[in-house]
Order: C-alpha cells, then sequence, then structure tokens
C-alpha cells in the first residue's frame, strides 16, 4: 500500500489596507497577532487616495434619496472622525506610511498591491 503523499494543510489570511487607519493602527496590532502565534499574512496596500470626495457626495444624497443602509460603507466602518480626516487630508494610503508597509516585509508576511 502507498503511503499518503506528506501534505500541509495551509489558510491564507489576506488583509485589505485601504485607509489611513488601517495602515496606523491595523498594521501594527497584525504584526503582533502574526508574532504571537507564528503566522504570516498577504496584505494588499491601496497606493492611492481612500476616499473619492464626488463619490462621497453622489452616496451621500444617493443615501438620503433610497435610504440606502449601504451606502457610506467608508463612513460606517471609520466613524465619522475618521471618515473626515480621510477626506479632508485624503493622502495615497501606501505613500502615508511606508515604515509599517517595510515592516510588514521585514516580519515575513506578502505585501501586494490593492
Amino acid at each position: 500500500m502507498a503511503s499518503a503523499p506528506n501534505t500541509k494543510k495551509q489558510f491564507v489570511f489576506r488583509f485589505d489596507i485601504d485607509t489611513i487607519k488601517c495602515i496606523n493602527l491595523g498594521v501594527d496590532n497584525l504584526i503582533d497577532l502574526g508574532n504571537k502565534y507564528n503566522v504570516k499574512f498577504v496584505f494588499f496596500v491601496n497606493m492611492g487616495k481612500a476616499i473619492s470626495i464626488r463619490l462621497f457626495f453622489k452616496a451621500f444624497f444617493s443615501e438620503r434619496k433610497n435610504n440606502n443602509k449601504n451606502s457610506l460603507s467608508a463612513l460606517r466602518k471609520l466613524g465619522i472622525k475618521d471618515y473626515l480626516y480621510t477626506a479632508v487630508v485624503n493622502p495615497n494610503v501606501g505613500l502615508s506610511n511606508t515604515e509599517n508597509i517595510e515592516r510588514l516585509i521585514e516580519n515575513g508576511h506578502e505585501v501586494g498591491l490593492h
């Protein structure tokens, strides 16, 4: 009887970094979590702006008119304070904190473009 090949089961944990809050707070926490459990993650980083002001106003007025609960998900996800900061400052997400992207790579995580 032939023996089964030695296979390892793997899971891939994927995280999207698409806002300033994600890169400034989320990365530190996930690096710590990965180190604690000796696991590696895959991160996809938005190198553009997190919010389109034009699309924000379009969604805002569309939600008011249609009472659409799915619109403005970034506002719901970030909360008003962080959303306004992101909308007003609106830097390129990945370029705003290259140190954290470098830390991800140094800690053995994979980084790609979102």
